[in-house]
């Protein structure tokens, strides 16, 4: 997909990560992203996770062999239902106590490790923005 197919007016919160940087840069508030970030050969965009809640509407990055490999979810939590589940990662460079947040999408096919009977299978994982660590959570002994 074309960089240029992304948004540039909406806003949106998630991570953004540079090829010349130790660290992202994490959009906690939604804000909007400049498209002069992604124009520039060096650095680049090596990778991103955008979310607009507003309009339910995440963008996946990848930057590898001198392009973009953009994914655009449209209406990206989806339906809540058996089949789908929200997961969080912990990240280490980003703020502290900061978790992705991603909505996992199973399917359902057949199996031939199962006797050809239907099984679960990861279809997509969307990010949908960030959620903030409990208190105590990740207390070491």
């Amino acid at each position: 997909m074309d960089i240029k197919k992304i948004d540039f007016t909406r806003k949106y919160t998630g991570y953004l990560w540079m090829s010349d940087s130790a660290n992202p840069m994490v959009l906690t508030e939604p804000g909007t992203v400049s498209s002069a970030l992604f124009e520039k050969m060096n650095p680049f965009v090596a990778e991103g996770q955008l979310y607009d809640s507003e309009n339910d509407v995440s963008v996946s990055i990848r930057y590898a062999d001198g392009k973009y490999f953009i994914n655009c979810y449209e209406n990206a939590k989806g339906a809540d239902d058996d089949l789908t589940e929200d997961v969080e990662y912990c990240s280490v460079r980003m703020a502290p106590g900061l978790k992705l947040k991603f909505r996992r999408r199973w399917k359902l096919e057949q199996d031939p490790n199962c006797e050809d009977m239907e099984a679960p299978s990861v279809e997509s994982e969307v990010f949908i923005g960030f959620t903030a660590e409990e208190e105590g959570e990740h207390e070491h002994d």
